[in-house]
């Protein structure tokens, strides 16, 4: 006797589209016939890996007692592509719940072969070789996601990291651009282009770029910093400065800003905020040699000698062992009229680099 199932009068659970539709019906990407929730389909919802099986065999077997009360009929039309790709899509979550990563993706590819037009699959596959770094394979599923709803920016900025990553900047520049023009404030656009920008060496308009984010972002200290170092890079220190000093503003823990700062100073001959930029830098991080130089450089400008020297000196004794530190120190002891601490670091091995110091105060 030929079971019956107890969806709807005119229809079993053997049809496949009926089927999928219930199966968690929001996360589905298709849009198969309605059924009724009915104690058979309770159970299939519990076990997604049988409902798999179920559509992938259409429900032909021969006088089967069939799974789970439903019922399996010879007259059965095959199940269709739709029913199938989303068989393939449910097999590929089991397989990934059971980190089977292989079989998921092959099973998640025919999902997404059988319903060209099924956007779900097309992206679960875009991740899945992103996580595989099998960016090749990204590539292609992106663009065919992107020809499935080109008005997505989100779909155009990840197709542009993909050409990024394959180093085709020039495609890159289009994706993001394309992304933008659908919706110019897309914060996550302009930080790719910026950093593509910054790739191909267009400081100029990656200039553009972070101003447009510090618009959108005025309160991130980071950009605020990213924009002064590239403007200090083109020489523009009044902006330079302006940009650091925001930054710091907003965040005064901010050291490679405060010390990028610095730099700007002594170029601005701005030596005593210069001083005081590089003295907090080295409270916080009294090991960083080049800010300790720097300081250095900007109380030797100040007239500070004794205290420059003595900067110098602290460099040295914390592993700063570049021969012109030596001369520098000697410079700064002469001109702070300490001749017996020359006198003492006058040996016969540093002779040469004393014959370097007289020659250059001789000119």
């Amino acid at each position: 006797m030929e079971q019956k199932a107890t969806c709807a009068p005119s229809n079993t659970m053997a049809r496949a589209p009926c089927i999928a539709g219930v199966l968690h019906p929001s996360r589905n990407p298709f849009t198969p016939p309605s059924c009724s929730n009915t104690e058979e389909v309770t159970v299939l919802m519990k076990r997604p890996f049988l409902l798999a099986m179920l559509l992938l065999t259409g429900c032909s077997s021969t006088n089967s007692p069939g799974i789970a009360g439903v019922a399996m009929r010879d007259d059965s039309p095959p199940p269709s592509k739709r029913a199938q790709s989303y068989a393939h899509y449910l097999s590929a979550m089991v397989y990934e719940g059971q980190r089977d990563y292989e079989k998921a993706v092959d099973h998640m590819r025919n999902a997404a072969d059988m319903a060209p037009e099924a956007l779900t699959p097309t992206l679960k596959l875009v991740h899945a070789y992103v996580l595989m770094q099998d960016y090749r394979n990204a590539l292609q599923m992106c663009e065919r996601a992107v020809d499935m709803a080109p008005e997505r920016p989100r779909l155009w900025i990840k197709l542009g990291e993909l050409y990024h990553q394959l180093e085709r900047y020039d495609e890159a520049m289009k994706s993001f651009e394309t992304a933008l023009a659908l919706e110019p404030d897309n914060q996550r656009g302009l930080d790719q282009l910026v950093r593509l920008e910054e790739r191909t060496n267009d400081l100029v308009a990656a200039l553009d770029i972070y101003r447009r984010l510090t618009e959108l972002r005025p309160n991130d200290p980071l950009l605020h910093y990213e924009l002064g170092l590239n403007l200090a890079r083109i020489n523009d220190k009044d902006g330079a400065r302006d940009a650091l000093e925001k930054a710091l503003e907003l965040k005064s823990d901010f050291l490679l800003a405060r010390y990028i700062l610095g730099i700007v100073y002594l170029d601005t001959k701005e030596n005593a905020k210069a001083r005081d930029e590089f003295k907090q830098v080295l409270e916080r991080a009294p090991d960083d040699l080049r800010a300790r130089e720097h300081l250095a450089g900007a109380l030797a400008r100040l007239g500070q000698y004794p205290e420059a020297a003595e900067q110098i000196g602290n460099l040295m004794a914390r592993g700063g062992d570049e021969p012109l530190y030596l001369v520098e120190l000697a410079y700064l002891l002469l001109r702070a009229g300490r001749h017996d601490q020359v006198l003492a670091l006058s040996l016969p091995q540093n002779a040469p680099i004393f014959g370097r110091l007289l020659y250059a105060l001789a000119r």
